[in-house]
């Protein structure tokens, strides 16, 4: 392994099996699933998680509302279920994003996961990110997660700012927002992350 790519922590997953997913999703492909799922033009975001509190999936919501006004073909994928999946339906009323937000429930295959991961250009966690930070990054989408190490889970240690992913000051949506729309505006630096 390159060195620069190759970091050591206390807790993983298996990268096997988002490997053998990606194979099997050609360009032509993902192509056709996008079309199929009239995400062919869209700029997508992907949480991939348990609707809790402390994945604060609403700070993704409002930031996905400031987004809207500029970038209408932006679109948040949830994958996941949870305790906080009603409330969370009923604050993507109350801010009108509802159209821009497909809930795809619990799903736990790679190869039903993967096209997702594969057609989104970056990972959204608002809140307390684990494991799901090295599931984004096994499919290469940077992560854009708070700042607050503090209030973090120590997988959060592989991500790196500006290198593999980005921070947002900690409950602000506004600044969730700047990074969300820097990094589906930069391609550059988004594939810098990325790599």
């Amino acid at each position: 392994f390159s060195p620069d790519r190759l970091f050591a922590i206390n807790n993983a997953i298996d990268q096997e099996p988002i490997r053998e997913a990606t194979q099997k999703w050609t360009t032509t492909r993902l192509r056709v699933f996008q079309e199929e799922h009239g995400i062919q033009d869209k700029q997508l975001f992907l949480y991939c998680g348990r609707l809790a509190a402390k994945a604060r999936v609403d700070l993704a919501m409002e930031a996905l509302a400031l987004l809207k006004g500029t970038k209408k073909n932006c679109m948040l994928i949830i994958i996941g279920d949870g305790e906080e999946r009603d409330s969370l339906r009923r604050l993507a009323e109350k801010l009108g994003v509802m159209e821009s937000i497909r809930w795809l429930g619990a799903l736990y295959e790679q190869e039903v996961m993967a096209p997702w991961f594969l057609s989104a250009k970056v990972f959204v966690y608002p809140g307390y990110i684990g494991l799901s930070i090295l599931h984004a990054m096994g499919y290469g989408l940077p992560v854009i997660t708070h700042h607050n190490m503090s209030n973090q889970s120590p997988e959060v240690s592989a991500l790196q700012d500006g290198k593999n992913g980005m921070l947002f000051q900690e409950n602000s949506s506004e600044d969730l927002a700047r990074q969300m729309a820097q990094l589906i505006t930069n391609k550059p630096l988004r594939m810098t992350l990325s790599a």
